[in-house]
């Protein structure tokens, strides 16, 4: 039973956590690949623009992957551990304003933002949770 709460608990830990890494690995790697370049070399404002949708576009596939991680992890929260915990939320955010200032990103906007994926995955969660228990 120990077991199951803690990789159950290690999960849901790990899920904003392994986001900020994905995100941070994945706009690492992203910008050359599809020939993003610095936004210094953009010489209009339609090329600004261009790049800002395209950097939206992947921002909503990494939140839609995870939200399919929240809903995971809505099943195996079942009945065995309780769906928010204020702990680990706590934890999420220190990393996350950590990691936005290793980035050069402000804290504050990195914290915001969170603090606004968090709520709705909890709100997805419980609609989910109510869904599955029917």
């Amino acid at each position: 039973m120990i077991r199951k709460k803690m990789g159950v608990k290690f999960f849901y830990y790990g899920l904003i956590g392994g986001l900020v890494i994905i995100a941070n690995a994945f706009a690492a790697t992203s910008l050359t690949q599809t020939n993003l370049s610095s936004p210094g070399n953009c010489p209009t404002l339609k090329c600004v623009r261009h790049h800002i949708d395209v950097i939206d576009d992947r921002i909503v596939k990494l939140l839609a992957l995870r939200l399919a991680y929240v809903k995971r992890a809505g099943e195996l929260k079942q009945g065995k551990v309780p769906l928010h915990d204020q702990r680990r939320e706590k934890q999420v955010l220190w990393h996350v304003a950590h990691a936005a200032t290793q980035s050069g990103f402000p804290a504050t906007i990195a914290l915001a933002v969170f603090k606004t994926i968090i709520k709705q995955s909890i709100a997805y969660e419980r609609q989910f949770y109510s869904t599955v228990s029917q």
